[in-house]
């Protein structure tokens, strides 16, 4: 049981590490993926290591490698890749981004462990720095997913339409 809770809180830290990463919201604030992180100073490049773990004498104990995360940073402290590995150190996928003059992420390009093209988003901005469209195409080009948001004059998300495929999803 105390293996499946550590993998459970690993899967959970993995998830959660993704959206701080991945999402890029509003630039107002002018922060860039290290702070995101609560990384300070100039970073180029983190490695993180997951293990599995069980508790011995009232104490976790690492047992076994699990997968690994690359981190790389330009100058301006955004993540430009991601590289996730797994258990026997083989590349699972990479995740590169782009970034605007504004610092603002403006593309992120999903690879498999054969360098394909998986999919593509792209994102696009209101003038006051707001992620008002956000697409998503397939490795051939084709729009597979859409995600809009209308926001208020104090930057408060009012709408969320979910296009798939050309078609509402879901609006709310």
């Amino acid at each position: 049981n105390c293996r499946k809770f550590n993998k459970f809180l690993v899967n959970k830290f993995l998830i959660s590490i993704t959206c701080l990463v991945v999402i890029s919201c509003s630039t107002r604030e002018n922060k860039n993926s290290l702070t995101k992180l609560k990384l300070a100073g100039p970073v180029e490049k983190v490695t993180e290591k997951f293990y599995g773990a069980t508790e011995k004498f009232g104490e976790p104990e690492k047992t076994y490698f699990e997968s690994m995360r690359e981190y790389e940073f330009d100058k301006n402290g955004n993540l430009i890749k991601l590289s996730r590995y797994d258990r026997f150190e083989k590349l699972e996928y990479r995740e590169i981004s782009q970034f605007d003059s504004r610092q603002r992420q403006i593309e992120l390009s999903h690879y498999n462990s054969y360098g394909d093209l998986e999919y593509k988003n792209i994102f696009l901005y209101s003038e006051n720095g707001d992620t008002v469209d956000t697409r998503t195409y397939d490795s051939f080009g084709k729009l597979t997913d859409r995600r809009v948001e209308v926001f208020s004059d104090e930057s408060l998300t009012i709408e969320k339409i979910i296009y798939v495929e050309d078609k509402i999803y879901r609006k709310y």
